[in-house]
């Protein structure tokens, strides 16, 4: 099974796990990003519950990652079919 590569890699606030953090985080999930997003294909350029109105912000030098992100996970894209898309947002998006 092909596995998901999360848009927060190519963002400028993804923080790989640490001797304080035991997966991935960022500032919008400084206690590990939600499965949806980082497993799920979700595109977090999207608002989604809990992220307290923090979006993908695409770091500095990763255009051709998201070119390539769009190209496989995106409408039509290669791997479309793998990504769920995560949970539909909640009333309380970005809360």
């Amino acid at each position: 099974m092909q596995a998901i590569t999360p848009i927060c890699v190519g963002c400028s606030r993804f923080q790989e796990a640490d001797d304080e953090h035991e997966t991935w985080w960022c500032v919008a999930f400084p206690t590990g990003i939600p499965w949806q997003i980082g497993e799920d294909g979700f595109d977090h350029r999207k608002p989604f519950r809990g992220d307290r109105g923090i979006l993908f912000e695409l770091a500095e030098g990763e255009d051709g990652f998201l070119a390539e992100w769009e190209a496989d996970y995106g409408p039509g894209g290669v791997f479309a079919d793998l990504v769920g898309h995560g949970s539909p947002p909640s009333p309380d998006v970005g809360a």
